[in-house]
């Protein structure tokens, strides 16, 4: 995978974590294409190349093999991941956006997001986990999505749970990552808590 970037972006690129979150998303889906990172200083101008209203909450987004962020400064006011984990987390929804054959549902996307940007402050506390099918654009989708996506992967090992994801057509009735089978996995995490 090849990043491509400009200086802006050199302090959070550059650096140790960053290449550290890279090479494990690397490792895992050997994606070989070219990402760019671009900087949108205008929320207005970001909805407008976005084609659609935004929530006032994102701070980045992807588009085809494109990283949109909105200037940064704009994370110190919120409390989130730090940039490198926010950028991490974007080039995964592109991988799997362009690696399976079927793009999956969102709560996987978000789950493996999460979970490959380590941005597990989401998932280290066990509440009532609920089945990610039935969320919605919330908190606990990007949450119960992390756990249920981390219990497969610790379950399945992440890499025979990716090559398994790669070729599905049909998520939502499959063995493993359908409603039932998720539904289940659920119940297991609440147990545990």
């Amino acid at each position: 995978m090849n990043i491509v970037y400009d200086k802006y972006f050199s302090k959070f690129l550059d650096s140790d974590q960053f290449k550290d979150l890279i090479k494990s998303i690397d490792d895992v889906f050997f994606y070989d294409a070219i990402i760019n990172v671009k900087k949108f200083d205008n929320f207005k101008l970001f909805e407008e190349k976005l084609g659609k209203k935004v929530p006032e909450w994102v701070i980045a987004t992807n588009h085809e093999h494109e990283v949109w962020v909105l200037d940064p400064s704009r994370w110190s006011q919120k409390d989130i991941s730090t940039p490198e984990q926010i950028i991490a987390h974007e080039i995964v929804h592109i991988i799997v956006n362009h690696s399976f054959e079927t793009i999956p549902p969102l709560w996987i996307g978000e789950g493996m997001a999460i979970v490959f940007a380590k941005q597990t402050e989401a998932i280290e506390t066990f509440d009532d986990v609920k089945n990610p099918y039935d969320e919605t654009y919330n908190d606990n989708l990007y949450r119960d999505s992390a756990k249920v996506i981390q219990a497969i992967f610790d379950q399945y090992g992440t890499e025979n749970a990716i090559n398994y994801m790669r070729s599905l057509k049909d998520f939502e009735h499959d063995k493993v990552y359908g409603y039932t089978a998720i539904n289940d996995f659920c119940k297991i995490l609440n147990q545990r808590s």
